[in-house]
């Protein structure tokens, strides 16, 4: 708990988000592949 457990939480916090875009733009990339191909 603490301050230290807060900064964990919010730096957990960015982690994923940083994760989650980039699956995201990895998806769209896939996504638009798929279309180019089709």
């Amino acid at each position: 708990g603490g301050s230290l457990g807060k900064r964990e939480a919010t730096l957990e916090d960015e982690y994923f988000r940083r994760l989650d875009k980039q699956n995201i733009e990895a998806l769209k990339d896939k996504l638009n592949k798929k279309s180019v191909v089709e």
